[in-house]
């Protein structure tokens, strides 16, 4: 359920550091907005990758009856080796800075790419819009 809420998270806050940044600032902060957002977006896939290694663990510590922190012979079955599976085989966990900045970067660039291409394109519609009444009204 985290996972989702962290995914949903990133996926609105350029969004919402945009519409902030319009209504706020009139769009004038595009760029302080952008690294703000970018730092605010990678601190959520930093945070959601911690929270997601935290689950791990607790799956994890499950399976460990005496609470020592070492799985003894007794301890080990066919579940935990699958826990133990699950665990050392994400990578992910591992590599989210790294790709995290990476995948930041990109997506924060493409919807700030995006919402300056298409307020450009507004704008020249409305002025061509406004051009075309005036025409007409003289």
């Amino acid at each position: 359920m985290s996972g989702v809420f962290f995914a949903a998270a990133v996926l609105v806050a350029p969004w919402l550091f945009l519409i902030a940044n319009a209504c706020l600032f009139k769009g004038k902060h595009k760029m302080k907005s952008a690294i703000l957002c970018s730092i605010f977006v990678y601190s959520l896939i930093l945070l959601g990758a911690h929270v997601e290694g935290i689950k791990m663990d607790q799956e994890l510590q499950v399976f460990d009856l005496n609470k020592d922190g070492v799985f003894s012979l007794d301890e080990q079955n066919a579940e935990l080796q699958a826990a133990m599976e699950r665990y050392s085989s994400d990578t992910g966990l591992a590599m989210a800075p790294i790709t995290g900045f990476f995948l930041t970067v990109i997506y924060v660039s493409l919807i700030y790419w995006f919402w300056l291409v298409w307020s450009k394109l507004w704008f020249y519609l409305r002025l061509r819009a406004s051009n075309k009444s005036f025409k007409t009204d003289a």
